[in-house]
């Protein structure tokens, strides 16, 4: 009863820490929205949020924050927010495989929104943006123009047109272009590819997906303006940006900084680096294949190889149809061309019975036909890594390479060797 008891008291006692940490942040907004109503009628804030758990919040949100002191106390706080979708919405399943996604920009109210994010375990930042009395009209303008039907509707691009180049391109035009200008020739060597995929690190298949996914369109090196479709990118652009005075002195565009739910920065994650791990799995699973191909006449390791061969070659191949389909009949731009295709061959799905006769000791089944699929599979990567070593060829698939490689090989020997092989061992037997 005493240990009940005690476990009681630290369950109230957690959760009445909670609710006051959550009671304080909510009031410590309202007194930064307050204390900005006593210095100026009007303030604007780039509101940056760190990752979530779910897998669409890994790239982190961001949204611009309006606090106009004359307005009415419920509607003095705005928060212009393009990261919203409907996944019960009409064909909203079948615009995503197509690469044809709506978003939807609204405005809510800034204290509400921004507290869920805390609340939900996500940090959130709030930069105070030094614009002068036209900027400040001009970007509340064409904020409340693309939160208004039917323009608060648009084609969703997850590296050109999301959330943050949203904030980031009003901001810009806000600016006059002076945030472009001010990072323009600028370059952190970053790529789509690599941010996508540092921020995509966890969960791993997600990482997997989009690095098998994506083409070479996203491998070109990106200036830091165009880094910013990641809004950690975009905070610390602004950060660095300088503004111009009618007088000609030099201020920062980032007046002040707050921080909610979290301490410290909100760092950009590192790339992974996985080469090695892709490298060894892919000789592990190679090797698995061709010893039981091997050495046919031990059953377990005979069944086991055939059952292995026939789900790479089963994932290899459907992998390989839906890289297909996204190139031809999808509009993921950044798909067009990937040369994961030449990897990832359907022709594997065409080996599927000559692999699964490994299973039986006999083979009465023609082997030509499963033959030339194979060597044209075989033929098809083998193209496909080698153009790598043209320079125009930007696509960075080298992980891929190293782990389709060996399998590939094992594949190939698996599906041109399993009749003669089989063939031996009847022979022998009888």
């Amino acid at each position: 009863m005493h240990a009940r008891a005690k476990l009681g008291a630290m369950r109230t006692l957690r959760a009445f820490l909670a609710s006051a940490a959550l009671i304080w942040t909510g009031l410590l907004m309202s007194g930064l929205f307050f204390a900005a109503s006593c210095a100026a009628e009007t303030r604007v804030y780039l509101a940056t949020m760190a990752p979530g758990e779910l897998y669409f919040e890994r790239f982190g949100h961001n949204a611009i924050v309006i606090h106009d002191s004359l307005a009415p106390a419920s509607q003095n706080s705005v928060a212009y927010n393009f990261g919203y979708f409907d996944f019960n919405g009409k064909n909203f399943l079948s615009n995503f495989i197509l690469g044809r996604m709506a978003y939807l920009g609204v405005a809510l109210n800034a204290e509400a929104d921004l507290q869920n994010y805390v609340q939900s375990g996500r940090a959130v930042w709030l930069q105070e943006l030094a614009l002068n009395d036209a900027q400040k009209a001009k970007l509340i303008a064409r904020l409340r123009d693309e939160t208004t039907p039917p323009k608060d509707v648009y084609r969703y691009d997850y590296f050109r047109s999301n959330c943050s180049t949203k904030v980031r391109d009003a901001l810009d035009e806000a600016l006059g272009g002076a945030l472009q200008a001010a990072v323009r020739g600028r370059s952190h060597g970053y790529t789509f590819r690599s941010l996508g995929l540092a921020h995509a690190a966890d969960p791993r298949w997600l990482y997997l997906g989009i690095h098998a996914g994506l083409g070479p369109s996203t491998d070109l090196p990106l200036d830091i303006y165009a880094e910013s479709f990641i809004p950690a990118a975009l905070q610390q652009a602004v950060t660095a940006v300088q503004l111009t005075a009618p007088n000609g002195t030099r201020y920062p565009l980032v007046r002040s900084t707050q921080n909610y739910g979290s301490v410290g920065e909100n760092n950009m994650p590192a790339l992974p680096n996985w080469r090695w791990h892709f490298c060894v799995a892919g000789l592990i699973l190679a090797i698995a294949i061709v010893v039981g191909f091997r050495y046919r006449r031990h059953h377990f390791p005979r069944r086991f190889s055939a059952l292995l061969a026939t789900l790479t070659a089963v994932i290899f191949g459907a992998s390989g149809l839906l890289l297909l389909f996204l190139m031809l009949f999808t509009d993921h731009q950044d798909s067009y061309f990937n040369l994961n295709f030449a990897l990832f061959s359907p022709l594997w799905l065409l080996c599927v019975p000559t692999l699964l006769a490994g299973f039986r000791e006999r083979e009465n089944v023609p082997n030509k036909f499963y033959r030339r699929a194979a060597n044209i599979a075989l033929t098809i990567a083998a193209a496909g890594i080698a153009v790598k070593v043209f320079p125009m060829v930007k696509q960075q698939n080298i992980e891929w390479v190293l782990f389709c490689a060996p399998v590939i090989l094992a594949l190939h020997f698996a599906a041109t060797r399993s009749k003669e092989a089989v063939g031996e061992a009847t022979v022998q037997a009888s």
